[in-house]
């Protein structure tokens, strides 16, 4: 019997934790897309179907001229990361688990994109996209290096050219379309196939010495989605100038909340928005159910692993700091203030998270104002914290809604000798909103002294001629 012992050494610039402590600078936007970086359309289409061997002159045409489509319609959303410091934490386990497969190695390429569900997914063309919100969620580099094994074996079994194929040749044997029975079969074959790489990736993660037991705690992750159960976010409203009323939130309330989420969630299932999610991670229950079958018949012996968990620290704390930033991008504001004052209990003097606190307070009291706080309906309706919050905001009243974002500026504003442009703004439109235009004149005239060609100094001298 042999005997492995594997040090992963991980290959990653990025500084210690300190480097968050008091402020970040999110990843720069891809405004624009290298060229090297998304290959002509019409001539990826022809390199793809010259080497294909599996499917028809028909239907590879329409399956690769649909593959390459979303591949070039996600570079050009703007959802997709350049290459960054992540890149290096994610590469370095490819190139562990591919050691002794180098021909293959050279055809995954790994991209991060800015979606903040846990998820990864995998093109035809070897392109594996790994979600922002998954760098989050793992606990270890095990996990990360299943679920990376788990779409690099989507690719190197050929599973979803395989799945279309045998789709086309049913469909072709029926007399008339039926959609719906289409989108169920194709289904079912996507679950064959999850099963299938989830037993490629278990085996390759044994090889290559992660720890396989650790699968469980992924497929865990995949199925939990976002959650908040650790948000500090009652600690970031309370101080002395304002104090959450208790009863808002009480169990009776809370419950016709629930009710209504699980409703937003049926609409949501009832129209296919979710439809990708069934798709991409069926069955994760009975996957589990299988690995476990797997995990018990295999030879643990050669699994010895000594990982840097400084890099995979550091990348998670990235992940969720991008994470707040793409939610303000979206305008998910009650996400982006859970997500910020859970970070804030660990970096309470970062005045990133400080100014995103209080943009998303803001923007939450102003949907309330003009009545229109269902924006925010089923953002993450499976939270039991993301449905306290909303209930909260919800119950509460319109004054007490501007009075919380007044006292969380203003108590902010008094831990800090040279306050950030926008917490400064947003104290005085804040002060406005509450004690009305006259109280807010002196902070709108500081604003202008201390940043005279600020981001918002047309509106400050509108607010004070």
């Amino acid at each position: 019997m042999k005997f492995y012992v594997l040090f992963l050494i991980l290959v990653s610039p990025l500084l210690g934790l300190t480097q968050f402590e008091h402020s970040y600078y999110p990843l720069a936007p891809n405004e624009e897309i290298p060229k090297e970086f998304i290959e002509n359309p019409l001539i990826e289409e022809k390199l793809l179907m010259a080497k294909n061997t599996l499917l028809t002159n028909e239907e590879a045409q329409t399956f690769y001229s649909k593959s390459i489509f979303l591949k070039y319609q996600l570079f050009q959303s703007g959802q997709i990361y350049l290459p960054n410091k992540l890149n290096n934490y994610i590469d370095s386990l490819k190139n562990v688990l591919l050691k002794s497969q180098p021909e293959l190695n050279s055809k995954i390429r790994l991209y991060i994109t800015r979606f903040t569900e846990p998820n990864a997914f995998c093109l035809p063309d070897g392109s594996i996209f790994i979600n922002i919100g998954l760098l989050d969620k793992i606990n270890n580099d095990s996990e990360l290096a299943f679920i990376l094994a788990h779409e690099i074996g989507h690719y190197a079994e050929k599973h979803s050219i395989k799945d279309f194929h045998r789709l086309s040749q049913i469909e072709s044997q029926e007399s008339f379309k039926n959609n719906d029975r289409s989108a169920f079969r194709s289904l079912i074959f996507s679950r064959d196939s999850e099963f299938d790489a989830d037993s490629w990736a278990i085996f390759l993660l044994q090889q290559t010495g992660f720890d396989p037991n650790l699968a469980i705690n992924a497929l865990e992750v995949l199925k939990e989605g976002k959650s908040y159960s650790n948000s500090e976010y009652k600690s970031q409203i309370e101080n002395d100038f304002f104090k959450i009323d208790t009863s808002l939130i009480n169990s009776p309330n809370l419950k016709q909340y629930e009710r209504n989420s699980d409703k937003v969630k049926n609409i949501k299932i009832a129209t296919g928005e979710i439809e990708d999610i069934f798709r991409s991670h069926p069955d994760i229950g009975k996957r589990i159910e299988a690995l476990k079958e797997i995990i018990l018949s295999m030879d643990e012996s050669n699994v010895v692993l000594s990982a840097n968990g400084d890099a995979l620290r550091s990348t998670k704390t990235t992940a969720e700091f991008e994470i707040v930033e793409n939610q303000l991008r979206n305008q998910d504001y009650l996400n982006a203030f859970l997500k910020a004052s859970s970070l804030a209990s660990e970096y309470p003097h970062n005045i990133y998270l400080i100014e995103a606190m209080s943009k998303s307070l803001y923007w939450i009291s102003h949907y309330k104002e003009i009545n229109d706080l269902s924006f925010f309906e089923g953002s993450s309706i499976e939270d039991s914290v993301y449905i306290e919050f909303y209930a909260l905001v919800n119950e509460m009243s319109l004054r007490d809604a501007k009075k919380m974002v007044y006292a969380f500026n203003k108590s902010n504003l008094e831990k800090t000798d040279n306050p950030l442009e926008s917490i400064l703004f947003y104290y005085a439109i804040s002060t406005e909103n509450y004690l009305g235009k006259n109280a807010a004149k002196q902070h709108y005239q500081t604003y202008i002294q201390k940043f005279p060609e600020g981001n918002y100094i047309n509106l400050v001298k509108n607010k004070i001629e």
